[in-house]
């Protein structure tokens, strides 16, 4: 079929077309109608192809050849029209996507809790022989927490039973642990990250580092969370576990970057992408490990002492309303006398 365009967008030169449609206006619209203007259009040879009708390089040609047209008219071109039944129907762009081709887009909170695994994953600390407010670090068993200095080093255990030849990787990241906080990413301040950022350093606004010329930094491209991944190696003989050294580049109170906001380790040990086992533990990085953790343990302790029966503190506070009525009849008699 054949899109028709209007008279005035044909460039005639020869009046002969014009007078036909003119004189052909009374006859009825039928195919040999047609077939009548269509001739005497071709022979203006002032043929030109229809504005908004595309043409197929793929087509044969052969479908759209007139045998009566060439013996007519043998200088005259003859371009072909591509049929509506093989013309593209656009379609308007929809917002909505399909859930079956959807890609997949992992949650902006990831899991943080405590699954040992297949493979019995689990974290610890080697017991330190002195525990004073001057040590780098140290960790906290009540509250399970570590309590560590900015840029020290800081040994972390890993153990895990059955490991095969395959490849296995330790991933740390840093999260905020208070709900309101978790879904943003931590990361380091821009006064303690500006010297690395300057240099090109791609891992200078992580905050979680590993010394191990095998780790690897990354940026989630979804999420774009940072975190640190290293092989898990066997353990050396005679050990149960294996020892990898890290670090925090920022202080938990630095503006800008943690800004006194809780945190938390996550350690996942993966396999081909996939998680097979996941530890987790508060961490506060400080200018004195060890001050911190004596304070937030006696703090601790003392909460759960003071946690007395309803009883009890309604006996406690009578007594003191007892003796304070008394101090006050005391006093008033005193001044009467006076």
């Amino acid at each position: 079929m054949i899109e028709w365009v209007p008279q005035d967008q044909m460039r005639m030169g020869d009046k002969s077309f014009d007078e036909a449609l003119s004189s052909q206006e009374s006859l009825p619209l039928s195919q040999e109608t047609f077939e009548y203007l269509w001739d005497e259009y071709v022979s203006a040879n002032q043929f030109h192809s229809p504005i908004g009708i595309p043409s197929l390089e793929n087509v044969d040609n052969s479908l759209f050849e007139s045998t009566e047209i060439k013996e007519n008219h043998p200088n005259t071109e003859i371009v072909p029209v591509e049929p509506i039944k093989n013309a593209v129907i656009v379609l308007p762009i929809q917002n909505s996507v399909s859930s079956s081709n959807a890609a997949y887009i992992p949650s902006s909170l990831p899991a943080s809790h405590n699954w040992s695994g297949p493979h019995d994953f689990n974290v610890s600390f080697e017991l330190q022989e002195k525990n004073t407010k001057s040590v780098s670090w140290t960790y906290s068993t009540i509250k399970d927490k570590l309590y560590v200095g900015k840029d020290s080093p800081c040994p972390i255990n890993f153990s895990a039973k059955n490991i095969v030849s395959d490849p296995v990787f330790i991933r740390a990241t840093a999260l905020f642990r208070s709900p309101e906080h978790a879904s943003e990413v931590v990361h380091r301040c821009v006064n303690h990250s500006m010297s690395e950022s300057s240099k090109g350093v791609f891992e200078a606004e992580h905050l979680v580092r590993c010394e191990s010329q095998m780790a690897d930094y990354e940026i989630h491209p979804t999420t774009k969370r940072h975190s640190v991944i290293v092989p898990f190696e066997n353990p050396p003989d005679g050990q149960l576990f294996s020892t990898y050294i890290y670090k925090f580049t920022c202080f938990g109170s630095c503006a800008g970057g943690p800004n006194r906001r809780p945190l938390m380790l996550v350690f996942s040990l993966e396999k081909e992408g996939k998680v097979i086992g996941q530890q987790k533990l508060d961490i506060k990085i400080c200018a004195c490990p060890g001050r911190d953790k004596k304070t937030e343990e006696k703090q601790l302790g003392n909460k759960e002492t003071l946690e007395v029966p309803s009883k009890r503190k309604e006996m406690v506070l009578w007594k003191t309303a007892g003796n304070f009525s008394s101090q006050i009849e005391v006093l008033t008699i005193h001044r009467i006398q006076n």
